[in-house]
């Protein structure tokens, strides 16, 4: 019996409006450099659609499209001198200039500058993911109008609407006028986003999946957990001394923790590692003595792009040689957890040296560590075919 087409294939549904690649175009400028993606937290295009370097307006590249629940990116960074600023005007079905009430920022904290390589897109994609699954985009801090006399410190830029604001992201830590326009490191890289659906009003009527942040997150069910976090780096960067972990692997940790380097591609490498340091002292002339009590910092950084390791904790720490805990005793001794480290981030953790009539020496502060789980944050595309033979009825 001979069957239908339709009984061995079913038909394909209907295309719809939130489905259909929609046209975008615009204008972008930044001071100092400025990359453009398509996507949401669980992928994004292969490659910036759009780089941009001060001085030059750029405008979207013509045939770019993106889906009603699509975000478009913008990455920028500034050489921390000078002036900051991004200034854009994007069209769909709408135009939107950059403003604070439709565009929303995120500042990663890795320090890059004019001089640097361009974030890349792997690492970009890690930190969107970081900022949805903790909930750290926030509204940008309005500049002046593109137009003679209320641009300052900018002068106006040809090319782009006066009706488009500057706008940038402000750290709190620049208390000079003019800021945060004026040249300081506001946590920068700073990721921008504007959603499609504001450039299409009629993407309201669609239905965008969340982002699927496993277990809620590096920041797990404490909604104040980037705050710590980043209080507890400022605490641990505040120490005079920084002693490198002995398994850390030059090529892969820098000398410093929280500090720019390029991170690595984990996948082909045979062995994984991550790099440890820990921070104590608190000026030139502190030292640890046989009788004392010091505040120190262990952290943890993972400098891969593509990995991320969850259930990060340290399971053990011990003096070599061993002395009797009424002597020297590191507070927690066990059961620290650093939960997840997402690609190219670094964590720190509080603990207390403790020093009662030790006998004076060298001590080695041995650590073991587990991992639950290693993700690896890298999309995968290919093409694949089946042969087909027909033969005649």
């Amino acid at each position: 019996m001979k069957k239908s087409a339709n009984d061995l294939v079913q038909a394909p549904e209907k295309e719809t409006f939130c489905d259909r690649p929609l046209s975008i175009s615009g204008h972008v400028w930044c001071d100092d450099q400025a990359d453009m993606y398509i996507g949401r937290c669980d992928h994004l295009s292969p490659k910036a659609i759009l780089i941009q370097n001060f001085p030059k307006t750029v405008d979207v590249p013509k045939g770019t499209t993106a889906t009603c629940c699509d975000y478009l990116y913008f990455v920028c960074w500034s050489n921390d001198s000078g002036q900051n600023g991004l200034l854009a005007e994007i069209t769909g079905a709408v135009t939107i200039p950059t403003n604070n009430t439709d565009w929303e920022v995120f500042p990663t904290g890795l320090d890059y500058d004019s001089n640097s390589p361009r974030p890349p897109r792997d690492l970009v994609l890690a930190q969107i993911k970081i900022a949805d699954c903790n909930k750290l985009w926030k509204k940008p801090t309005l500049g002046g109008k593109n137009v003679k006399g209320g641009s300052a410190p900018f002068n106006p830029v040809t090319g782009v609407s006066p009706n488009a604001n500057f706008i940038w992201c402000d750290s709190g830590n620049d208390p000079s006028p003019g800021h945060p326009f004026v040249g300081f490191n506001h946590g920068e890289f700073l990721i921008f986003r504007l959603p499609v659906k504001k450039l299409y009003p009629e993407c309201v009527q669609c239905e965008c999946e969340c982002c699927d942040c496993g277990d809620c997150g590096c920041g797990g069910c404490n909604e104040h957990a980037a705050a710590q976090e980043k209080e507890l780096a400022n605490r641990a960067q505040a120490k005079t001394a920084v002693i490198p972990g002995s398994s850390n692997i030059p090529s892969l940790c820098p000398i410093r923790p929280y500090t720019h380097t390029e991170c690595s591609q984990a996948l082909g490498v045979q062995q994984l590692s991550l790099c440890f340091y820990l921070h104590l002292l608190d000026g030139p002339r502190d030292q640890v003595e046989t009788h004392d009590t010091e505040v120190v910092y262990l952290t943890v950084c993972n400098h891969y792009s593509d990995l991320e390791f969850r259930g990060l904790r340290i399971t053990k720490l011990t003096f070599v040689p061993s002395a009797p805990a009424s002597q020297i005793q590191i507070i927690p001794d066990s059961f620290l957890c650093f939960d997840c480290l997402s690609p190219c981030t670094c964590k720190s953790r509080e603990l207390a040296l403790i020093t009662r009539d030790v006998p004076p020496g060298n001590y080695r502060l041995e650590i073991e560590y587990c991992v639950d789980e290693i993700v690896v944050n890298k999309e995968l595309k290919g093409t694949t075919s089946f042969n087909l033979n027909v033969v005649k009825d």
